[in-house]
């Protein structure tokens, strides 16, 4: 049946994966962090990967579509947001994301020419795993949300994410905004041979904004 669906104020949970590069293992209950919501709605886009095949057969015109693979993008300007979990996706690699500050904002800005330049994002150890959450999605969250009762998912969780892009516009006087934009390649599972790029699995406590100075899930 179609129908409308409204996903309710979107909220973008951040984590770096669990540290095991072999298999990918993304972000652990204890490692994902409320970063914020948006001024207005989050864009993403998922990018499938086509190539045509030519044969004489169908003239000048592709003879079929080749499918070699697909990924995201995810962009967003935060209005509300937690400066110390920004901090810890920011810092590229993420191995010096673990090292804070004496004001709990992890190093960013550089990196170890060693086992920084030239390391592997998800293989490494070093992606972000993204949660967009729509609240409305959730039964005990909003139980007359439009579309929830037909298959509206509760979000989506994106893997092998590395944060690619962050603008710092909007400071003064003004309230601040921060721009950032999310890349995310597929993880290759090798229990199973499959290639994962998002699907919606997303915790229920994630239905709503944390209220932790840390941001942690209640």
């Amino acid at each position: 049946m179609a129908t409308f669906y409204s996903t309710g104020p979107v909220l973008v949970w951040v984590g770096p994966q669990v540290r095991n590069p072999t298999p990918y293992t993304p972000a652990g209950p204890a490692g994902i962090k409320f970063l914020g919501t948006a001024e207005q709605t989050p864009q993403g886009e998922i990018r499938r990967q086509f190539q045509p095949a030519y044969n004489d057969l169908s003239g000048a015109v592709p003879f079929d579509l080749n499918f070699l693979g697909e990924d995201a993008v995810f962009a967003i300007d935060l209005t509300r947001w937690n400066e110390s979990v920004y901090g810890v996706i920011s810092s590229a690699p993420q191995q010096t994301g673990s090292v804070p500050t004496p004001g709990g904002i992890p190093v960013r800005g550089e990196y170890s020419a060693i086992n920084g330049m030239g390391s592997l994002n998800a293989h490494d150890g070093n992606s972000i795993t993204v949660y967009v959450v729509f609240p409305y999605g959730f039964p005990t969250a909003a139980p007359n949300a439009p579309g929830r009762a037909f298959g509206m998912p509760v979000g989506y969780r994106f893997h092998g994410g590395a944060l690619i892009n962050d603008k710092l516009h909007q400071m003064g006087s003004k309230y601040r905004k921060l721009h950032l934009t999310f890349q995310f390649a597929p993880v290759f599972q090798y229990d199973t041979n499959t290639l994962r790029l998002y699907d919606h699995i997303v915790p229920s406590n994630l239905a709503r904004p944390a209220t932790s100075p840390t941001g942690i899930a209640a």
